[in-house]
């Protein structure tokens, strides 16, 4: 190899290693989703809590017991306003807190009244609202009336028997069957 040639490779893994380390590196430079606050809303067979927020979001969510808690850790997000308002809002949601779990990472954790099911999705923006994570909590115990709405149908449909169709006439003329017998040689 001649020394052009060297210098010219070694300047391509220079580039390729400076393009991977600035892929790998995107995600923490691309700037962080703000929450911008949260709404309540007890109904009688769940509690929705609808966070708003400045873009779309990563998260992940579990359940804590003793005191029961519902914790939320959100990649690449930061909290714009206080979310104090949404204290004492009823359902199961007693509270909400909120910090930092390390640079990156913003947890928020819902204190409850008793233990709770999460069910949580994201809306995009609408005439209305911007993005949205929400999460619907129910009752550890009961079910949820979409499942028991359609348990009920399903047993509706089962308890109504189709009518029989019976036909006197058909069984009045059919020929008698032979007998059969079926020998097996061994």
């Amino acid at each position: 190899m001649n020394r052009g040639s060297r210098t010219q490779h070694q300047v391509i893994r220079l580039l390729a290693g400076l393009c991977l380390w600035l892929a790998g590196h995107a995600a923490v430079c691309a700037e962080a989703v703000d929450f911008k606050g949260v709404r309540l809303w007890a109904a009688p067979d769940h509690t929705r809590v609808v966070f708003d927020t400045s873009g779309s979001v990563t998260h992940k969510i579990f359940s804590l017991q003793n005191p029961d808690r519902l914790v939320i850790d959100v990649a690449s997000a930061r909290v714009a306003t206080s979310m104090k308002a949404a204290q004492g809002s009823g359902g199961l949601v007693k509270g909400v807190r909120t910090a930092h779990k390390d640079k990156d990472t913003l947890r928020i954790v819902l204190d409850l009244t008793q233990g709770a099911k999460p069910q949580a999705f994201s809306l995009k923006p609408n005439e209305q609202y911007g993005h949205r994570l929400v999460i619907d909590l129910y009752e550890v115990g009961k079910p949820d009336n979409q499942a028991a709405a359609s348990a009920a149908s399903a047993a509706s449909e089962i308890a109504k028997p189709a009518p029989v169709k019976t036909t006197t006439a058909a069984a009045a003329t059919a020929t008698p069957l032979r007998e059969l017998v079926i020998a097996i040689d061994a």
